[in-house]
């Protein structure tokens, strides 16, 4: 999984005063084929809080970019 999926968001997010980290990420693919099940899991660190994020989808890429908004979310919760 590509690490930069779930980092093309930051300059926007940077942007509107919000500071984002990648401090881990793995993904995995099932079986070959365009339909093959993917997971990714993520962990961040959004404006100081730390969370895991994980994303599940038929394409790698959606995968990816769905852990690093759920990692986010949960940082947003654990910030409140």
């Amino acid at each position: 999984m590509p690490v930069s999926a779930g980092t093309t968001a930051f300059p926007t997010l940077r942007t509107a005063g919000v500071t984002a980290d990648v401090l881990g990420h793995s993904g995995r693919v099932g079986d070959a084929g365009p339909d093959s099940p993917a997971v990714a899991h993520a962990l961040y660190r959004v404006d100081g809080a730390t969370a895991w994020g994980a994303g599940w989808d038929a394409s790698a890429l959606t995968a990816s970019l769905s852990s690093a908004l759920a990692a986010g979310n949960r940082a947003r919760r654990v910030r409140s």
